[in-house]
């Protein structure tokens, strides 16, 4: 397969040419996915600790998140949104390497009876104009009585 490609391709590009352009499309590649996830030209992921609790409650709930962007030493602000309106206060951070981890811990439930709780983590970004929100995330669980 090779002596085919060296054959039928411009005298310009050789093997190791091909294999170099080859590397720097999937690192490129890579690159472009990752800035697709929540469009602060990296995203955020959040998610649940756990999910599907059974037992004594109250219960502390547990969120953790991760903040990307391509470019290090980002400074960013941010806060979560518990269960649709109780805010957090406003973080800061800045993103070594191109990443911030957070997280948020709050306590939900009533002895006998299921919950759901939610958070959603909002990011703004320094010297960008527009804030930016993860999808909801969801806990559930049951207490017991």
């Amino acid at each position: 397969m090779l002596l085919i490609l060296q054959k039928t391709w411009p005298r310009f590009l050789n093997v190791k040419t091909f294999i170099c352009l080859v590397g720097v499309l999937l690192v490129s590649a890579a690159t472009a996915v990752r800035s697709q996830d929540g469009g602060v030209g990296g995203g955020i992921v959040i998610r649940a600790v756990a999910t599907n609790y059974k037992g004594p409650c109250p219960v502390v709930v547990h969120f953790q998140g991760t903040i990307y962007h391509t470019l290090s030493h980002i400074k960013v602000r941010y806060h979560w949104e518990r269960n649709g309106r109780k805010t957090t206060t406003q973080n800061s951070g800045e993103l070594l390497g191109g990443k911030l981890d957070v997280s948020d811990d709050f306590s939900v439930g009533t002895p006998g009876r299921a919950f759901i709780a939610t958070d959603r983590l909002y990011v703004s970004i320094e010297g960008e104009k527009k804030n930016v929100a993860s999808p909801k995330v969801e806990s559930t669980g049951t207490c017991t009585p």
